[in-house]
């Protein structure tokens, strides 16, 4: 016989809200990374009154036109349409890149006069949002480290591929990849797919940044996928197919999201979409992801100037891990 192996005891970990999964987590989190926005930008440039958002030649210009123009407007149907831009046949809120479900939400409390800056603020929003996935990712992984917290916290919130998009006001967004991840986690944990995050996530992600939702859309497609793949194939779950359920997630999330286009976007105006010389000029270079450290430098790394957008150096560390 074998003895039994007497249980290890478990340290006192103390009240809940006290621990780094708790609410005191979640706030040191979010003032990690609002703390480092508020350093590397200052009040200024979060509340939307420094000189880089009066520029007139650059992105930013037509964000805030669009804006503007979008709140200052009666509501159209479609909820995103306005008619000041483009006229006679309108354009969409989503074509100007002012974060839509942002400007629709700040359209309901608009005053209604005087020109209006919000992108600092959500900038500001960013930041935080990355701190709460931080706290969200260690929470569904488990992970009761405060210095893990802390250090995820911070490496969200310095990451260059979020700070170097400070031009392109609604790539900021990039919380929404660290959501994803998040819910990712929680579908594991859970043993199924977390069909509510998923579609809160994907829907509002749709009216904030398309690029963004894309890249989520690749996260929630491998989290479907793990889940089919570890069904049997013939067995039940509640009296059906178990490898439907997997596959019923992204029916039923792109359609509400297909819904939800008819009152927010559908039928478009002609020319909404008008066409954009950008289109084909910028672009990623394959040595991108290579190219910018000390220890690995290619001469020539971009083909044209339209090639810096894709700009974004992975860096030894994580290449050497990628290979091992």
């Amino acid at each position: 016989t074998v003895a039994p192996v007497p249980p290890v005891p478990q340290r006192h970990a103390g009240p809940a809200w006290l621990q780094s999964q708790g609410p005191l987590g979640l706030i040191a989190a979010v003032l990690i990374a609002l703390g480092y926005a508020w350093w590397l930008y200052g009040y200024p440039m979060l509340s939307g009154s420094s000189p880089f958002w009066w520029r007139d030649n650059a992105d930013i210009t037509q964000y805030l036109a669009g804006f503007n123009a979008y709140v200052h407007e009666p509501w159209h149907w479609p909820l995103l349409r306005l008619n000041s831009l483009n006229t006679p046949d309108g354009t969409l809120a989503t074509f100007l890149d002012t974060v839509p479900l942002y400007a629709a939400i700040l359209k309901l409390v608009h005053p209604g006069a005087g020109y209006w800056n919000p992108y600092g603020l959500w900038i500001a929003l960013c930041f935080t949002l990355q701190g709460v996935g931080a706290w969200w990712i260690c929470r569904e992984a488990r992970v009761r480290s405060w210095a893990a917290l802390a250090a995820l916290a911070l490496l969200l919130a310095s990451f260059p591929a979020l700070t170097f998009r400070i031009a392109h006001t609604s790539l900021m967004s990039q919380w929404m990849l660290v959501f994803a991840l998040a819910i990712y986690l929680r579908s594991v944990r859970l043993g199924r797919v977390a069909l509510g995050s998923w579609a809160l996530l994907l829907v509002g992600g749709f009216y904030i940044n398309i690029y963004l939702f894309v890249m989520a859309s690749a996260i929630f497609a491998a989290d479907v996928l793990r889940q089919w793949l570890l069904r049997p194939p013939y067995g039940m779950a509640v009296g059906r197919p178990a490898w439907r359920a997997p596959l019923l997630a992204p029916v039923i999330v792109y359609g509400l999201l297909f819904v939800s286009m008819w009152i927010t976007m559908l039928p478009m105006p002609p020319g909404a979409g008008g066409r954009e010389w950008g289109f084909g000029h910028y672009s990623m270079n394959l040595l991108a992801p290579l190219h910018g450290g000390m220890l690995l430098h290619f001469p020539n790394p971009t083909a044209h100037d339209g090639q810096g957008e894709g700009y974004n150096y992975l860096g030894v560390f994580l290449l050497a891990l990628t290979a091992f």
